[in-house]
């Protein structure tokens, strides 16, 4: 019987698995509690935010938005209430009384001189306190010269002016005598000026005393100038009369 040599192979080396030990699951459990803590985080720093989102004006904003200025309330100053000044100027006036027409001149179409009338002599009675407000025709009136509107009537008109030359508006002009009385008030007609006035008298004619002018206070009724004569004429030259005033005090 042969020999054969047989040799028994040897036996697979085997690895040792290493035993997991305790020093795995620490690890795992610290990771664990990490990714908690940052979740966790995570999640307040949204409801954080949300909350600021919805309420910039929080307590707790770390940042909160400045107010606009139109949302500022402003603060109310009290003033001392004071009763209404006392007017120095006159009231308003009322519609100025329509001058009454003069009797109708008869004349030729051809002839521009109208007939004459003549009319009773009437003085008047207001005379000026003294005190207080006082005017004057301006030196050198009254002046006498055509008027715009043609020969149709007479006119007397002018402006009044304060002491300091300023106008003075809603003075009552009168004019008073034997063409009855006719007012007008100060600033009733711009064509003299600010405070202008115009009142038509009648036809042109030849009058000497019959005609008064006086500036009276429609407040209380009284004159606050003399008395002026004006006398009237018949030319067509001289049918406007131009009677200025001035208060002196």
């Amino acid at each position: 019987m042969d020999e054969f040599d047989f040799k028994n192979d040897p036996q697979p080396k085997t690895r040792a698995r290493r035993k997991s030990g305790g020093g795995g699951g620490m690890g795992d459990l610290i990771w664990n509690l990490a990714s908690l803590y940052f979740l966790g985080s995570a999640v307040c720093l949204v409801v954080f935010a949300a909350m600021i989102f919805m309420n910039p004006q929080a307590s707790f904003n770390p940042f909160p938005p400045r107010a606009r200025a139109s949302q500022a309330v402003p603060t109310l100053i009290p003033f001392p209430t004071t009763g209404p000044a006392t007017a120095t100027t006159a009231a308003q006036p009322p519609t100025a009384t329509t001058a009454p027409q003069g009797p109708t001149a008869t004349s030729n179409p051809l002839d521009p001189t109208p007939t004459q009338f003549s009319f009773p002599a009437v003085t008047p009675s207001n005379t000026p306190s003294g005190q207080g407000v006082f005017f004057e025709p301006n030196e050198g009136d009254p002046v006498y010269g055509p008027h715009p509107d043609g020969c149709s009537a007479m006119y007397v008109g002018g402006s009044v002016s304060d002491t300091n030359g300023s106008p003075a508006i809603f003075w009552l002009v009168r004019m008073t005598g034997s063409f009855g009385t006719v007012d007008a008030y100060s600033g009733s007609n711009p064509a003299y000026g600010v405070s202008g006035y115009e009142i038509e008298i009648a036809a042109p004619q030849n009058t000497t005393g019959q005609v008064f002018m006086q500036i009276i206070d429609d407040l209380t009724g009284e004159a606050v100038s003399d008395l002026i004569i004006i006398d009237t004429k018949s030319s067509c030259s001289q049918n406007l009369i131009l009677l200025n005033w001035t208060q002196t005090r």
